[in-house]
């Protein structure tokens, strides 16, 4: 009879010893001995097995509570990686971009300031609330359309101020300091150097910048734009006069400046005149009317409640009486 390897290691010196006395007893014995022998045999064999089977339970009842926890954290670690997920799925949600995919406001919520929806978000540029990326775009269109309309309310306060100054405030002409300042042996050195030929009485000393006439800047502007950087010698003698009031006669070459030396005195004069037309200017042909009011509209330019009419031959009657009734000047 075999027996298993363990069971054999595991057997004591005791059972060793009473296997012996067994044998000795074999032969007065005879078949009981070996009924009993067998059956401590048995016995032996079941009580190892038994034990070898209880290892075996503990061993897997391990194996399984270490599985449980390793179990156990892996559903933490799930979980835990389930809620980023829906917070980032709730935080990545995309932007609305219509108004009407946007709910109403309840009560105590922000409110779009275009369509009066929940207002979810806030625009980077007004730091308003808004609904959508359509009402943004809405939003900031209102926004530069406001501050366009504020610019050009200043713009024209300005103006109008500027324009009430202008025309409230009296013009007198005068001689500037540094006119003043010339000798009478200097002026007539500069007229005789410039050409000019004066006849009359109590002349007035010609200028030699169109700053010493003292005009507005909007006229100054208009000269600089019309080619006028320095006056020439026609200009310098017959402005003063013009703005004085004097009656004057002038006579010079072609091209030399006649038009804008007498259109800035009258300019000048008819700016402040409520009284309309306030200048009649007369002309031999017509193409220098034409070139004398297209002159007189240059430096017109940006004065308030100036306005000119061409009134010639050869061009239809009625748009000429028509310009004329609407308050012209010149």
């Amino acid at each position: 009879m075999f027996l298993p390897r363990s069971v054999k290691v595991k057997r004591s010196g005791d059972e060793d010893k009473s296997c012996t006395a067994k044998k000795n007893k074999l032969s007065s014995g005879g078949s009981s001995l070996e009924e009993t022998t067998e059956f401590q045999n048995c016995n032996s064999v079941t009580t190892e097995t038994s034990a070898s089977r209880c290892n075996l339970k503990e061993v897997i009842q391990e194996c399984m509570e270490h599985a449980a926890g390793d179990l156990g954290v892996a559903n933490t670690t799930l979980g835990k990686n389930n809620q980023n997920t829906d917070e980032d799925s709730s935080s990545e949600e995309p932007i609305k971009s219509f108004s009407k995919s946007q709910r109403w406001a309840e009560p105590g919520e922000p409110v779009c300031v275009v369509c009066g929806r929940y207002g979810e978000y806030i625009c980077d540029k007004t730091d308003e609330d808004v609904c959508s990326l359509e009402c943004k775009a809405k939003h900031l269109l209102q926004a530069q359309e406001k501050e366009r309309k504020l610019k050009s309310d200043q713009l024209t306060k300005a103006g109008s101020g500027a324009e009430s100054h202008l025309l409230n405030t009296p013009y007198f002409y005068k001689d500037h300091s540094f006119i003043l300042g010339l000798r009478d042996e200097q002026i007539e050195n500069l007229r005789l150097q410039l050409g000019i030929a004066v006849q009359g009485q109590q002349v007035p000393r010609p200028i030699v910048e169109f700053e010493h006439c003292g005009f507005p800047e909007t006229l100054n502007s208009n000269l600089k734009n019309s080619g006028y950087e320095v006056p020439t010698p026609i200009q310098m003698q017959m402005i003063p006069v013009g703005l004085l009031g004097r009656d004057i006669v002038a006579s010079a070459d072609t091209g030399s400046g006649k038009t804008a030396a007498f259109l800035l005195p009258v300019i000048m004069k008819v700016l402040k005149e409520t009284e309309t037309p306030s200048a009649l200017i007369l002309a031999p042909t017509r193409e220098l009317a034409i070139q004398i009011e297209r002159q007189a509209k240059e430096l017109m330019a940006g004065l308030p409640n100036m306005r000119t009419v061409l009134l010639v031959g050869g061009l239809p009657l009625p748009p000429q009486l028509h310009r004329l009734r609407q308050s012209v000047k010149v």
